[in-house]
């Protein structure tokens, strides 16, 4: 399977959040997608597809069901 790798904006629209709000999780969520550098010299982070998509998906999970993020409570 090829991998795809999307920009910061088409993060955005996946995700529902703003700039601020990824470059903030970057460094608070430890489940967050981490920046992928393919070319040395693109300064603009990209993230794998199917890393953004599978992290989306738990993020709405969790604030449907009102549990704070990185509870740490697997009981």
């Amino acid at each position: 399977m090829v991998e795809q790798y999307i920009g910061l904006d088409e993060f955005c629209v996946i995700s529902g959040l703003t700039r601020k709000s990824i470059y903030n999780k970057e460094k608070s969520d430890k489940n967050f997608p981490k920046r992928t550098k393919i070319l040395p010299e693109r300064r603009l982070p990209i993230y794998l597809r199917s890393e953004v998509e599978r992290w989306s998906i738990e993020y709405c999970k969790q604030q449907k069901s009102g549990r704070p993020k990185n509870s740490g409570n697997q009981n």
